[in-house]
């Protein structure tokens, strides 16, 4: 499975709002998609990946210099 396909496995099992589709646009990302409602992640998955973008732990820019120059221009 892709990382994008972990990242969205981690989605859903933090709310049972979000709804899985398949995809329109290739034969693997729709394979990609069905594995992810196969997978379960463990406890410790989950905390670990809960972590990753906690407050504090992202810094700097959201852009490079050069292209904040050209932002409401």
């Amino acid at each position: 499975m892709t990382i994008p396909g972990q990242v969205r496995a981690w989605i859903l099992s933090k709310n049972d709002d979000f709804i899985r589709f398949p995809a329109r646009n290739g034969g693997t990302i729709l394979e990609d998609n069905l594995a992810v409602a196969e997978l379960t992640l463990s406890a410790d998955q989950i905390q670990a990946l809960n972590e990753v973008p906690a407050p504090g732990k992202i810094s700097g820019e959201r852009y490079a210099d050069r292209v904040t120059a050209t932002i409401d221009r």
